[in-house]
């Protein structure tokens, strides 16, 4: 893990090679570039922080382990009486959504750039960049097709997102995570404001309900969303699993970049 340092990024930004390493890893054609990389740990946080370039820390850091989780329960037991009505709403599949995270993605860009330095919402003082992946070129969509690979399981309709047709702002996609069992819908992507965030949640748990899924999960709503998400019956902690890091490579320390939209 330290070693992979030494291909992400440029070397102009990393310490000197450790001697008792031996010789660097070869330079490597369309990699090198990276100002950050990510990945998500099982084995909780300081395995990886300790696997700096230069094997005593330095490595990547975690960022956001924040889950709010929603039992969809069934249709007797949800008191949104609107809940299976789809007016006002488009179910996306697979294809559909391509469409989708290109608007996202121009979206994404805009907020970024509009982003206060000290933007509460992030809890960062004075972060020297946002870093963020964003959705298209198969980055929400690989999610689709490694929770179904080697399985039978498929959305009912064949259905990977909603948006509503009234509000354009209003929209998200997920994925399932089948093992361990039972499954848990995993919102890959989801743009609310606090007044639509209760309806779009319901359909999510709609969704859900009509492949047999139990349960709800999104990573790291944005400090608004959680006050409303408490009130629609969502609750929210800290994971201990799957724990999102990050290191940055580019100018100022790993600890004053914030991973934005860091969602599944």
């Amino acid at each position: 893990m330290s070693l992979l340092h030494w291909v992400n990024a440029k070397r102009d930004n990393l310490p000197k090679f450790p001697e008792a390493w031996g010789a660097p890893p070869e330079e490597v054609e369309g990699a090198g570039e990276g100002l950050f990389s990510v990945l998500y740990s099982d084995v909780g946080e300081e395995f990886y922080r300790s696997a700096g370039p230069g094997g005593k820390g330095g490595g990547w850091e975690e960022r956001g382990s924040i889950s709010t989780i929603w039992e969809v329960g069934t249709e007797e037991d949800d008191d949104d009486d609107d809940d299976d009505d789809d007016e006002g709403w488009k179910w996306l599949t697979e294809e559909q959504l391509n469409g989708l995270w290109e608007r996202d993605a121009v979206r994404i860009k805009k907020e970024l750039a509009n982003i206060p330095t000290s933007d509460s919402s992030y809890k960062v003082e004075s972060p020297v960049a946002f870093a963020t992946y964003l959705p298209t070129d198969g980055v929400c969509g690989f999610h689709i097709t490694k929770s179904t690979f080697a399985s039978n399981f498929s959305m009912a309709g064949g259905f990977w997102g909603v948006e509503s047709t009234r509000d354009p702002g209003t929209y998200a996609s997920w994925s399932v995570d089948l093992r361990p069992p039972p499954p848990t819908l995993i919102v890959t992507r989801l743009c609310a404001s606090e007044e639509m965030f209760p309806r779009l949640i319901s359909k999510i748990k709609q969704a859900a309900r009509r492949s047999g899924i139990g349960k709800v999960e999104v990573w790291n709503l944005r400090v608004g969303l959680k006050d409303v998400a408490e009130k629609t019956g969502g609750r929210t902690f800290i994971r201990n699993e799957h724990v999102p890091q990050i290191v940055w490579y580019g100018p100022g320390s790993t600890g004053n970049v914030e991973w934005a939209y860091n969602e599944k």
